[in-house]
C-alpha cells in the first residue's frame, strides 16, 4: 500500500509551511544589499585593467540559476574565473574560483562592508582576500585585493546589442 506524505504528518500549522517554504525559495533580491548586484545579471565586456599578466579582456555573463544564486564565468586564456553571488543567514556570500595554475579550491568570502554604490567581500580572516564590487554609472568595477594589496582590477561595461 502506498503512503501519501501530508503536512499533517509535520506537525506545523500550514502558515509556517509557507512561510518556510518561501525562506527557502527567496530570490537573490530579498536582501537590500541584493539591489547592486541584481544589475550584474546580463553579459559584460570586461577589461582587467590590472593584473600581474597586464591588462587582458574579462568578457564575462551573469544569469540567476534555479537555486537563486547569481553565477557567472569569466572563460579566460590561461584560466576560468567562477563567481557566485549567494545569501546565506541574510548575509551576503562570494565563492570565487581561479582555474589558474590548475586550482579547483574555491574561495569564500563574506561581505563585510555595503555601502550605497559598494559591497566588499573579505575571507574569514579579513586579511588574505578582499573583493569589492562597486556600482558605476557606466558599469561595475571589480577590486580584488591579496593582503591589503591592489592584485587585479576589473572594469565591466553592459555588452551593446
Amino acid at each position: 500500500m502506498e503512503h501519501v506524505y501530508t503536512d499533517q504528518h509535520t506537525n506545523l500549522h500550514p502558515i509556517v509551511l509557507v512561510v518556510l517554504t518561501g525562506a527557502l525559495l527567496a530570490p537573490l533580491s530579498m536582501s537590500a544589499d541584493n539591489t547592486l548586484l541584481e544589475p550584474l545579471q546580463g553579459c559584460w565586456q570586461g577589461k582587467a585593467i590590472k593584473t600581474p599578466r597586464g591588462p587582458l579582456p574579462y568578457p564575462i555573463c551573469f544569469e540567476l540559476q534555479n537555486d537563486n544564486t547569481l553565477y557567472g564565468v569569466a572563460n579566460l586564456n590561461i584560466s576560468h574565473h567562477h563567481w557566485r553571488f549567494y545569501l546565506e543567514e541574510d548575509m551576503n556570500q562570494l565563492s570565487f574560483l581561479s582555474t589558474f595554475a590548475g586550482n579547483e579550491t574555491p574561495l569564500y568570502l563574506s561581505a563585510s562592508q555595503v555601502g550605497s554604490d559598494h559591497l566588499t567581500f573579505s575571507t574569514v580572516d579579513g586579511q588574505y582576500l578582499q573583493v569589492q564590487v562597486q556600482q558605476q554609472k557606466e558599469g561595475y568595477r571589480f577590486t580584488i585585493k591579496v593582503k591589503g594589496k591592489e592584485h587585479v582590477i576589473i572594469q565591466l561595461v553592459q555588452r551593446g546589442e
